[in-house]
């Protein structure tokens, strides 16, 4: 991946599943990704119990195709 490339959320889920079974460099290798970004991804996992951007991710696919305005869009904004 080049330098720079945002992960998706998909290659950060990959990421932390391949974690239970493989090492750092192992997941480098399946996955064609740097170690440090491979470090990144797990440590935020660690931290926050979640991928980076998950919530953003979500958010952007309720709204998707929606332009209707629910109480979960305003909960989320109160947050």
């Amino acid at each position: 991946m080049g330098q720079g490339q945002k992960i998706s959320s998909e290659m950060q889920q990959a990421i932390i599943w391949l974690s239970r079974v493989l090492n750092i460099d192992q997941i480098t290798i399946s996955l064609n990704l740097s170690t440090c970004s491979i470090r990144q991804v797990l440590s935020y996992f660690q931290t926050h119990g979640t991928i980076p951007n998950a919530e953003e991710q979500s958010a952007q696919d309720d709204c998707k195709g929606n332009r209707h305005l629910r109480d979960i869009d305003i909960e989320r904004s109160h947050k």
